[in-house]
């Protein structure tokens, strides 16, 4: 008497027949044209929360005020953070460019943040006479997350159906070069969840993440006036749940993106998604009430559903390889009947169809990744298998996330950041990978940089202290002098360029030395990215 795994094996067909039609379906989406020149303007209002952000809040704030738009506004909401976020932000809030708040009671999730500046923007908008929402939108992004200069432009065309509640962007992950674990979540979001938010949107099914979501206040107001988020740890999937119950439409952009942070270790990986699972599993609860949700689309409904139930998937993995070990170390008895048809064709069609289910999804979220000009041929063959086997971080993670249930802890686990103030990627030029630590000497204190590459376009560098460059890291002459422009004040200062990178499709990233240190103000805000002006 053996165990019979044929069900199992249906189950992962199934899975991969899924994702196979989400893709089809992603293949087969267009976006939005662009705008009428009379169409109503709308305006931006970004929020960030913020506990504890030191090491990336400045640069997702300097890359928010170049996103070009000329009817935007900057909120960030202190959530009782203990280091110096504070300090960081207000230099940026008394030019007027920025405004920061403080929770009054701090540290109870990213959704009561949200909730805390979100009744500010209703007191703001009544304060200025402003009692219609259709055309305020909400931009929500984390502290380490930045996003690219057309997002605004990108997510409009969209909001023009007055039926669309919610739009979210494409997410990358800016260290994706720093090492293994990085390049995995970076393929993860642009090859995997991309490819699958595009094919959902098809559906009426686009799951909210929390950087690079836009939301119609209105929509946001028809859910509550006072608490629009809930304090679920995924605050984005829930939302982004109820508005599709309550008859909003969210729809997915992939012409704009924000650049997040990925994790670097393994550990910290899989307390995040632990977090993660733990939320999805949370989401449970909607199931019934998608189901019979007659308002929505059959399929909306559906695919809802069974993106929640999938979320039981790493159990039936991991039920498969313990199962698969104790068979091959002869302590159960497994048999499988369709495993056992196919090795009465023929034994090759046995081992096309493992490897068919083992890493089919795997070959063609990484080969969505590669077309979007993320990787080279041959490691994109390698990282066919190596994604496969970054998957089964999930296994833990959900086993975590089921005993944090089971205990009751629904305590935010914060995920730690790395403070990277530049980190040019030379895509565009044949590269040498590096990784050479140097010492300089920036902004009148010692920092520590790591040159990461470098090609005919320049170098590409990790900056690990908050620090103007300013020492031996150079690839053109001294004496090239530019003039840079502050972004809030105008005000020029004289610089001289230490370090040239060229990004691809015109942008070039450059490290300055200001050759007149005392009358730089820090107010003004001259960034880490000048150009040429």
């Amino acid at each position: 008497m053996g165990i019979d795994t044929t069900i199992m094996t249906v189950l992962f067909i199934a899975l991969v027949i899924y994702y196979l039609y989400i893709c089809i379906l992603a293949v087969m989406v267009k976006d939005p044209s662009a705008r009428p020149h009379d169409s109503q303007p709308f305006h931006f209002v970004f929020m960030i929360p913020c506990r504890n952000e030191e090491a990336v809040i400045a640069v997702t704030i300097r890359r928010l005020l170049e996103v070009d738009h000329p009817d935007r506004r900057i909120l960030v909401i202190n959530d009782g953070s203990t280091d110096s976020t504070e300090e960081v932000v207000k230099t940026f809030a008394e030019t007027g460019a920025v405004e920061v708040i403080t929770t009054v009671d701090s540290g109870r999730g990213k959704g009561e943040a949200l909730n805390f500046g979100f009744r500010h923007v209703l007191e703001r908008l009544a304060d200025e006479g402003i009692t219609s929402y259709e055309n305020v939108l909400i931009g929500i992004l984390d502290a380490d997350g930045q996003p690219s200069p057309n997002i605004c432009s990108a997510v409009e065309p969209f909001f023009d159906d007055p039926e669309v509640g919610a739009v979210q962007t494409a997410v990358r992950i800016a260290n994706a070069d720093s090492n293994l674990i990085a390049a995995c979540q970076d393929i993860e979001f642009t090859g995997f969840s991309r490819s699958i938010q595009r094919g959902r949107d098809r559906l009426g099914s686009v799951g909210l993440g929390g950087n690079g979501q836009f939301a119609r206040l209105s929509a946001l107001a028809s859910l509550s006036m006072d608490r629009p988020w809930n304090t679920s740890l995924t605050e984005d999937l829930d939302i982004g749940i109820r508005l599709i119950q309550a008859g909003w439409k969210v729809r997915f952009c992939a012409a704009a993106y924000v650049a997040q942070q990925g994790v670097e270790k393994f550990r910290p990986l899989i307390v995040q998604r632990v977090r993660w699972m733990q939320g999805h599993y949370t989401c449970w609860k909607y199931i019934p009430s998608l189901l019979r949700n007659r308002n929505l689309r059959v399929r909306t409904r559906l695919d809802n559903s069974a993106y929640l139930v999938l979320g039981v998937t790493p159990f039936i993995v991991f039920l498969s390889i313990v199962l698969s070990f104790l068979a091959a170390v002869g302590a159960i008895t497994v048999y499988n009947k369709l495993a056992d048809m196919l090795l009465g064709i023929s034994f090759l069609l046995y081992i096309l169809m493992f490897y068919f289910l083992s890493f089919v999804i795997a070959i063609v979220f990484v080969t969505f990744y590669a077309r979007a000009g993320r990787m080279s041929f041959w490691r994109l063959v390698v990282m066919y298998n190596v994604f496969a086997v970054y998957t089964l971080m999930w296994i833990p993670a959900s086993f975590g996330a089921v005993i944090n249930l089971v205990r009751g802890e629904t305590v935010w686990v914060k995920t730690g950041r790395t403070e990277i103030l530049e980190y040019a990627v030379l895509r565009d030029f044949p590269r040498v990978e590096l990784s050479i630590p140097v010492s300089v000497t920036a902004g009148g204190r010692d920092a520590s940089v790591t040159i990461r590459d470098a090609s005919a376009g320049g170098i590409g560098v990790q900056l690990t202290k908050k620090a103007y460059l300013d020492g031996p890291i150079r690839v053109i002459s001294t004496g090239n002098r530019v003039e840079v422009r502050a972004p809030v004040s105008g005000r020029t200062v004289a610089a001289e360029v230490v370090w040239v990178a060229y990004l691809g499709r015109n942008q070039v990233r450059s490290g300055l030395r200001f050759t007149d240190p005392p009358t730089v103000d820090v107010h003004d805000d001259f960034g880490y990215a000048s150009r040429y002006i």
